[in-house]
């Protein structure tokens, strides 16, 4: 087995540390994010069945 010096595996662990940080702040950012897109896209479909409605009504 290979040996690896204490202060190497406390970087490690540091950097383990960082990296779990980080996830979970961009997993936050992105809930976020998908929390304000929701309404957007319902807004999004209401205005495309309302331009549908409305072609139809000139073509009809």
């Amino acid at each position: 087995m290979i040996s690896t010096p204490p202060q190497a595996l406390e970087l490690l662990a540091k950097e383990d540390v960082q990296i779990l940080e980080l996830t979970a702040q961009k997993d936050a950012q992105i809930g976020e994010l998908s929390r304000k897109i929701e309404p957007l896209q319902r807004q999004l479909t209401t205005l495309q069945h309302q331009m549908e409605q409305m072609l139809r009504r000139l073509d009809g």
